[in-house]
């Protein structure tokens, strides 16, 4: 069974503007589908927070293993090495939080349990929403309101131990590499393409990581970097399988070093987010 939250509505009177239906396409026809005026009940804003949140909390571990589905080696890699050490450093935790908010938020919800709201499965394959039972237009909109807002307080946390981090003058320890990259990679990797304005914005967080791995780690190229030496592995403050994790992707780095250079500027996130990280500037 699918991970569920618990929400109490109430009926209301729509006004004139308010979206009462879902369309989709079905050939060259557009299907509307008239859904019950229902909202989050008056007072039950808070207990709905509640709700979610606790799926976040209980749920979390498959959620985190859902976000690498499909996804490119060196992102699952990288989402592994970030679950592995949520514990340790509480912005990684954080920037997990905001992949899986990010993606709830990206996703369709629907009815599940006994109340049905006389809304019955879509039965066209075409369809979306095919054999679900999709929720009201006004109460999607109030949970993405929700899980928005949930997600501008994380990240409004997990930036404010970052930038103390990255931009620290007096201690700029060589170990806050490692959390900076995993911390900044990971919500990057998780945005659907329609959350991000421009390609630029993977590239350019790309350039400020790896600028930064070079001001504390006096190393040009994060997954080029001598890992056997135990200085630097005493330095960076990193464990045996995270030494392995950066030999692996130094190993998948250089193999994919023609192809991930031609991924600069590409449409697609994925190679363009990694090649700026093992391609210099000429």
């Amino acid at each position: 069974m699918r991970p569920a939250f618990k929400i109490i509505l109430q009926e209301f009177v729509p006004l004139q503007s308010d979206p009462l239906s879902k369309k989709w396409n079905h050939g060259k026809e557009i299907v509307e589908l008239m859904l019950p005026a229902f909202a989050i009940a008056k007072g039950q804003q808070s207990a709905t927070e509640r709700s979610l949140d606790n799926l976040l909390k209980v749920h979390r571990s498959l959620l985190l293993q859902e976000l690498g589905h499909g996804q490119d080696t060196v992102i699952s890699l990288t989402l592994q090495e970030a679950i592995r050490h949520h514990q340790k450093w509480e912005m990684v935790h954080g920037a997990l939080s905001l992949c899986v908010i990010t993606r709830l938020a990206s996703k369709s919800f629907n009815i599940a349990g006994d109340e049905s709201l006389g809304i019955s499965e879509v039965e066209d394959p075409q369809s979306p929403y095919y054999n679900r039972k999709p929720i009201p237009p006004l109460l999607d909109a109030q949970i993405d309101h929700i899980l928005m807002t949930k997600m501008s307080k994380v990240k409004k946390k997990v930036l404010s131990e970052l930038k103390r981090r990255v931009f620290a003058t007096r201690e700029k320890k060589r170990e806050n590499w490692y959390p900076v990259f995993l911390t900044i990679f990971n919500p990057k990797q998780s945005y659907p393409p329609k959350v991000l304005s421009m390609m630029e914005g993977w590239e350019h967080s790309a350039e400020n990581l790896r600028a930064h791995f070079h001001s504390v780690c006096q190393g040009q190229l994060p997954f080029f970097e001598d890992w056997d030496v135990k200085e630097t592995q005493k330095a960076a403050d990193i464990d045996g399988l995270t030494v392995s994790y950066l030999k692996q992707m130094r190993l998948i780095l250089s193999e994919r070093r023609n192809s991930l250079t031609r991924g600069m500027g590409s449409s697609d996130p994925s190679p363009a987010w990694i090649s700026a990280l093992i391609t210099l500037n000429e």
